[in-house]
């Protein structure tokens, strides 16, 4: 009797486990299928923005009136990101790029002949063309082999997407790694400026993947961007002076120092990043609202009537004065600056009392 029993209950136990097994299945596939049903809604609402701005962008561009407008301000004007505009052209000649590893990337770029490191914000473009047999990475910055100093420091963790375009510019090929935040903004832009194209290519092959909606899925509107808000060079200096200037200074700066002939400092402040020009500028040239130094290694491209505030700050170093003048917009965010170099604080000291500045 016992022993019929205990075969019930064994008999019963499995029925119940097997029953169990059968409800956890369920239970499951139940949520698998949510979940498929939840990613398909969602890849299909990000579709139909896709679309709905591809549409925008296509009326934008049949207008002559915005055939001269940059992608950047496309932008603005639609309420959308840089990125996302670009992300309309994926195609043979634009590709959406998956890189895990930026160092080892970086250090791939360097093995181009030429590249040119572009940042920018709403008002100023500063662009260095360098030959990379002259320069390293290192973690977050570009810099000089010979006496490191930094030509780009930015924050490589706020990297969100990537892209490669191969366009006709001027009826000349330009090709591009184009790298955004999470917000789609652009943080850096490396372009080829040499003769190493097919290299430059093969290196985009190797991290293309398919686009589907990275840029649209992965959006962050909502988190802050980090800023760098100081010239890296004034971190450990000691402040002993501000003082706000009321006229606008660029112009006569860069002008009295391309005709002095003497070395100068430039930096700008993108997104995440600050780029730096620490040498002569020679060729200053105007075009429309825009002041520009055009130069064999160095461009930068200045909205003039844009820069609502400037600012000098006096710091000691070694017992000597050096100032940093520095550049704002209405909203008080910093643009650029002007500083002297190391070895040239005595000439730069004594321009900036030539122009009535110190």
């Amino acid at each position: 009797m016992d022993s019929n029993l205990n075969n019930e209950n064994g008999i019963i136990l499995k029925v119940f486990s097997a029953n169990n097994k059968y409800l956890l299945l369920r239970m499951l596939l139940n949520k698998l299928i949510y979940i498929i049903h939840k990613k398909n809604m969602f890849m299909k609402q990000k579709n139909n923005q896709y679309s709905q701005l591809k549409i925008e962008w296509n009326k934008f561009n049949k207008n002559d009136e915005n055939k001269k407008v940059r992608i950047r301000d496309a932008a603005k004007k639609l309420n959308c990101s840089e990125a996302e505009l670009l992300s309309l052209q994926i195609s043979e000649n634009l590709n959406y790029l998956e890189i895990k590893d930026l160092n080892v990337f970086f250090k791939k770029i360097l093995t181009i002949d030429k590249i040119m490191l572009l940042i920018r914000n709403d008002f100023v473009v500063h662009e260095k063309n360098l030959e990379t047999k002259d320069i390293a990475f290192n973690e977050n910055s570009f810099l000089f082999k010979e006496n490191n100093d930094i030509i780009l420091n930015f924050q490589p963790e706020s990297i969100s997407h990537i892209f490669h375009e191969s366009k006709l510019h001027a009826k000349r090929e330009l090709k591009s790694f184009q790298f955004f935040n999470s917000q789609g903004d652009s943080i850096l832009k490396i372009y080829l400026k040499g003769k190493d194209s097919l290299k430059f290519s093969k290196i985009a092959k190797e991290y293309i993947v398919d686009y589907n909606y990275q840029v649209q899925e992965n959006l962050d509107k909502t988190t802050t961007t980090p800023k760098i808000e100081k010239n890296l060079f004034f971190q450990n200096y000691d402040l002993k002076n501000t003082k706000t200037i009321q006229k606008n200074i660029l112009r006569s700066i860069i002008e009295k120092f391309a005709k002095e002939k003497k070395q100068i400092s430039i930096y700008a402040i993108g997104t995440s990043s600050i780029q730096y020009h620490n040498d002569f500028i020679k060729n200053i040239v105007e075009y429309g609202p825009w002041i520009n130094v055009i130069d064999k290694e160095f461009n930068i491209h200045v909205l003039e009537k844009m820069l609502d505030e400037s600012k000098i700050f006096e710091y000691s170093y070694n017992d000597k004065s050096v100032y940093n003048i520095e550049f704002f917009d209405k909203n008080k965010n910093l643009l650029m600056g002007i500083t002297s170099l190391k070895n040239e604080i005595k000439n730069f000291n004594k321009l900036l009392k030539n122009l009535e500045i110190i």
